[in-house]
């Protein structure tokens, strides 16, 4: 006699997995017991063929998985510090609400890079009583602009979906800083993330003006692992590495130079160009921008970080 299984059914002799629908044919007593058990039907209709079932995947995939780059951190929002003298040269605020003017264009075209943009400006900007940071701005022209309450301080940079304007008027001319600005941050390089002969790279785009010198450092916690500082030619796209060579606390890092990164070549083999951080700890990633005169620009248009594993 042969039934129809009506539910999957291993046989304990043989080891046969069968499933529903299946068509059995054993001895009597195990099929009727199965008809009996409302496990089996007599009815054959829709029945189908026993087959064997697909070998299951045995590959152990954690190790390249693993090997895999991972991104770290990720920054779209482009991030700017003005040019400004307090003078004749650089931002000047309007007398309407955030709206500001700069006294040349940054570089021709740079503006349709910053409709969104976080802009550094230092303590009561504009004749306000505000506190230093990164506020929201948005450029309409080469030459002008707003600015809105907005602030950013840590994280993943967002655009604010409904900035803030001004409740006053700001005025006057801007006098932008010298010193070292911590711009995107607070993201973590978990430790151990790159084992013994990991690597990270940083993806990054500049620009700025044609003026001074503008620096970018990339920080795993207060070590530098990446930094540019171009001059005349600051529109920029780079990638530095940082590998572990076999351990986790001696790294061979892309050099600090002025212009460094992949497909670069010197003659020269800096101190800059090897480390000793060590990864098995949690480190916080930030991105710096610093102008050598206060009538420079400099722009981190974007960054991104990577994180492959090496055993």
């Amino acid at each position: 006699m042969t039934v129809k299984l009506l539910a999957d059914w291993k046989d304990p002799r043989s080891g046969k997995e069968y499933r529903a629908l299946n068509l059995l044919t054993t001895d009597a007593a195990t099929e009727n017991g199965l008809v009996s058990a409302k496990h089996a039907e007599t009815n054959l209709t829709g029945g189908t063929a026993w087959a064997p079932p697909t070998a299951s995947d045995s590959i152990d995939r954690s190790e390249w998985l693993r090997e895999t780059p991972i991104t770290i951190a990720s920054v779209g929002v482009p991030f700017i510090i003005p040019p400004g003298d307090g003078a004749a040269v650089g931002l000047q605020f309007t007398g309407t609400a955030g709206a500001f003017t700069l006294s040349a264009a940054i570089l021709t075209n740079v503006w349709n890079a910053l409709k969104g943009c976080w802009m550094y400006l230092p303590a009561s900007f504009g004749g306000s009583t505000c506190p230093a940071g990164w506020y929201w701005a948005v450029f309409s022209s080469d030459t002008a602009g707003v600015v809105y309450t907005d602030t950013y301080v840590s994280g993943k940079p967002a655009r604010p979906s409904s900035p803030v304007a001004f409740s006053i008027n700001l005025t006057g001319r801007l006098t932008t800083t010298t010193a070292e600005v911590t711009g995107p941050t607070g993201f973590v390089l978990p430790g151990n993330s790159l084992g013994p002969n990991g690597c990270l790279k940083s993806h990054f785009r500049s620009s700025g003006n044609l003026t001074g010198t503008k620096t970018f450092k990339g920080y795993l916690g207060s070590s530098v692992f990446s930094s540019i500082a171009p001059t005349v030619n600051p529109t920029t796209e780079i990638i530095t590495s940082f590998c572990n060579q076999g351990v986790a606390n001696a790294q061979l890092v892309s050099g600090i130079n002025s212009n460094t990164g992949v497909g670069v070549n010197s003659n020269v083999f800096t101190t800059s160009s090897y480390a000793v951080i060590d990864t098995t700890t949690d480190k916080n990633i930030s991105y710096t921008l610093q102008l050598s005169v206060n009538t420079a620009c400099a722009m981190l248009l974007h960054a991104d970080v990577t994180v492959t594993y090496g055993e």
